[in-house]
């Protein structure tokens, strides 16, 4: 169910009140004044390398599908998307990247586009392995790990997963669509997959580079403690209840980090400067490429798609 932006603009303040009031306001706005000015520029200093490594991965996983690839479309396509998504549940809007490029196909491209979106959680669930086997049980362990392992599974033989998908889309009304996305889920080869997996844990590993360095830009933390709370406060993001996440993320990682003795002004800080940094930075500048969506195609490719 698609929550109102209302209702979630109303939630996203009642969880700013509470953990302002959680914290205090004397205690966070003294936190903020005694960072590290150096740190919170370290951290800046790897935005442009996450921005390329990123649009790296989509131009690696989609190019064969667009018509005259070229990788400053896919960074107006990626910045674009990134854009939209702030807006949406979940940022399920970073699929309207492919609304920025031209192909013979956007059910397909979307397609792929949803594979992109596995291989970036499938490594932050990869990384999330650290983080079960600190907080939860074994059994939950286990469960966690098949999670990962049917992730894999689901990116290198995406055909044993076709074999239950195929039959749903012909039922669905929109069938020559729903084929054309699981064709381009079906259509990436293994040596890509690994290719854009090496490349989001080259991303991910930067992130929670920057998510320990900007707790350090307050008080001391090891790197450990981040490990452990960096999938989590990642997670926070897919809950659609929220504006960008604010709150829900902030409060998760000032739960977990709470268990290595950070102080929860920290945590809340360092967690709301990562999603600055790496996620609401490069929103707004997508913000000024909105106007470049193609919409339209040209009678040639109308005609592939039509086929």
């Amino acid at each position: 169910m698609k929550v109102p932006i209302w209702l979630k603009a109303i939630v996203t303040f009642i969880l700013a009140i509470l953990i302002a009031w959680q914290i205090g306001p004397r205690r966070f706005v003294s936190n903020i004044e005694g960072i590290h000015l150096d740190y919170l520029f370290y951290a800046l200093l790897f935005f442009p390398l996450v921005i390329f490594l990123g649009t790296e991965k989509w131009y690696a996983i989609s190019k064969d599908k667009v018509r005259n690839p070229d990788r400053k479309s896919f960074l107006i396509s990626f910045l674009g998307g990134m854009s939209i998504g702030l807006i949406t549940p979940a940022r399920v809007g970073e699929f309207s990247r492919v609304l920025f490029l031209e192909s013979h196909s956007k059910a397909e491209l979307t397609g792929i586009a949803f594979v992109d979106r596995v291989i970036d959680l499938q490594v932050t669930l990869i990384l999330g392995v650290w983080s079960v086997f600190i907080f939860l049980d074994k059994f939950s362990f286990f469960i966690f790990s098949s999670v990962v392992l049917l992730g894999l599974i689901f990116l290198y033989r995406p055909q044993v997963f076709m074999v239950i998908l195929r039959p749903f889309a012909k039922i669905l009304p929109f069938e020559k669509q729903a084929t054309l996305f699981l064709t381009g889920m079906n259509s990436i080869s293994a040596r890509v997959i690994t290719q854009c997996l090496l490349l989001r844990t080259v991303v991910s590993i930067i992130d929670l580079f920057q998510f320990y360095i900007l707790i350090n830009a307050f008080s001391y933390v090891s790197l450990s403690a981040a490990l452990a709370a960096y999938p989590l406060v990642i997670f926070a993001n897919i809950l659609p209840i929220t504006i960008g996440g604010v709150g829900i993320r902030e409060g998760v990682s000032a739960i977990i980090l709470a268990r290595f003795n950070v102080a929860p002004e920290t945590a809340v800080s360092a967690s709301f400067l990562l999603f600055c940094i790496n996620t609401l930075l490069p929103g707004l500048i997508g913000t000024f490429f909105v106007t470049r969506i193609k919409l339209k195609k040209n009678r040639k490719y109308q005609k592939a798609i039509t086929a």
